[in-house]
């Protein structure tokens, strides 16, 4: 990880780790981890919190992907949720849009509203800030 992310995440009170479906993208979930448990043993932020993984670009017809969402759900980390793969998201970046402002009511608009809910109780539940 950069210097960057590093600094981020000793300044956050918490992280979301979106990751695709996929053994590599696990391991760099990880990796991620393992690096917030250095942060953590430093005592750099021992009150990080992790919100969640998000698996992004799900696809949920193939078998790897409800593997890979599987053995991450089995593994103890909390899923947020996933964020279905469809042609609507890359039109809206196409189109330099969110998901949401472009295809309202689609499946990931769904997905990301339901993401917002989780976010926003967190956010309530943690108010006091450090």
């Amino acid at each position: 990880m950069g210097l960057l992310t590093i600094n981020a995440l000793v300044a956050s009170q918490g992280v979301i780790i979106p990751s695709l479906p996929s053994v590599m993208d696990l391991r760099g979930v990880d990796l991620t981890l393992e690096t917030i448990r250095g942060i953590d043993a430093a005592g750099l932020n021992t009150a990080l919190d992790i919100i969640g993984i998000l698996l992004v670009q799900f696809y949920s017809r193939t078998l790897e992907h409800n593997r890979i969402l599987e053995v991450v759900v089995t593994s103890g980390k909390r899923v947020l949720g996933v964020i279905p793969r469809s042609v609507r998201v890359q039109e809206a970046v196409a189109k330099n849009k969110t998901v949401p402002e472009f295809d309202p009511k689609g499946k990931p608009s769904e997905a990301y509203y339901y993401l917002t809910d989780i976010v926003t109780a967190w956010l309530n539940d943690n108010k006091s800030g450090r």
